[in-house]
């Protein structure tokens, strides 16, 4: 296993332990994709486009910046988050 590798590992059993579903979750926009941004919480992770703001965002803003966003699902089989802006900006603004 390449250091790499083992980094990935010890990141996603960090996040495992540490994180469930729904929780809130804050990381780094390393970069900007054509459908959304990778974005480093502990190990990359993809945000759609779609799921970064409830309405059309520019992308290329958010890269350097430090969001929250929120768990959506923890896929232990593929080793992998689904997280969304979105969705917590949205539970913020309902408690208001």
């Amino acid at each position: 296993m390449s250091d790499r590798e083992d980094g990935r590992q010890i990141a996603w059993q960090r996040i495992v332990s540490e994180y469930a579903e729904g929780d809130p979750i804050a990381g780094v926009v390393i970069r900007r994709l054509q459908t959304g941004l990778m974005v480093d919480v502990g190990l990359e992770v993809f945000l759609p486009a779609s799921q970064v703001d409830g309405e059309p965002a520019d992308l290329d803003g958010f890269v350097g910046k430090t969001i929250d966003c929120k768990i959506l699902k923890i896929d232990k089989e593929r080793r992998t988050l689904v997280i969304s802006r979105r969705r917590l900006l949205e539970e913020r603004q309902t408690r208001e």
